[in-house]
């Protein structure tokens, strides 16, 4: 446990972090939750003041690297939320981390594949960060972990869609394929009339020349055997 002028050091310290957060980016990119905790006990009781407990950054993820299938101005986005315990950034305790939670925001729905890379996405995003988090424990990490999330997103989130977007490809290739395939042999396929004319099918050899030629024509269908 901290002793009090080590909590206030961690408390001033946090809101030190916050103001350098809140300056590099704009209230709809990063924005605080504040709560009430006690900090001192002075003549006319428990004093409180605002504790900054957490930090959302407001991710964007882009499609424009996949122009031909998704909207270029459309986008991916996550909210990647920041915890930091009572006693972060002064012990050097992983207890004393800060502590990662990603989640959807939005994701587009056609096509399909960009909302599963989007929930893929989410636990290597949240693995990435709290490795950055423990890593810097015992010093302000904010802009570490915010930077690591983003260099994540320049590196890694490309070859995620694309990879999706490969195995999706494939996937409507074969389709289109079987789709081809159907539209061909109903090209192919007329009904009609034929006839193959002969006199006394009765024996064995003509009836299984008239098979043959049938074939040939690529005609089905029946034989009426007998005389004429």
């Amino acid at each position: 446990n901290l002793s009090r002028e080590e909590q206030q050091e961690a408390r001033e310290r946090r809101m030190a972090e916050v103001e350098v957060i809140e300056s590099a980016y704009s209230p709809d990119e990063v924005w605080t939750k504040n709560t009430f905790v006690c900090y001192s006990e002075g003549d006319v009781g428990l004093e409180y003041s605002p504790d900054l407990c957490q930090m959302i950054r407001l991710l964007d993820l882009p499609l424009s690297i996949l122009p031909e299938i998704c909207d270029e101005t459309s986008s991916v986005k996550l909210e990647l939320t920041l915890t930091m315990p009572n006693d972060y950034p002064v012990s050097e305790s992983n207890d004393a981390a800060l502590s990662t939670e990603v989640s959807l925001v939005s994701a587009p729905s056609n096509p399909q594949f960009v909302r599963k890379a989007a929930l893929n996405a989410i636990p290597k995003l949240k693995k990435i960060c709290q490795k950055e988090a423990i890593s810097t424990v015992g010093s302000e990490s904010v802009m570490s972990v915010l930077n690591c999330a983003e260099n994540w997103i320049h590196s890694e989130w490309g070859e995620l869609l694309q990879e999706l977007s490969a195995g999706t490809s494939t996937r409507q290739s074969y389709l289109d394929d079987i789709m081809e395939t159907k539209q061909d042999l109903k090209a192919k396929t007329i009904i009609g009339r034929r006839i193959i004319y002969s006199h006394h099918i009765i024996a064995n050899s003509k009836r299984k020349a008239l098979s043959e030629l049938a074939s040939q024509y690529k005609l089905g269908g029946y034989t009426k055997i007998g005389w004429p």
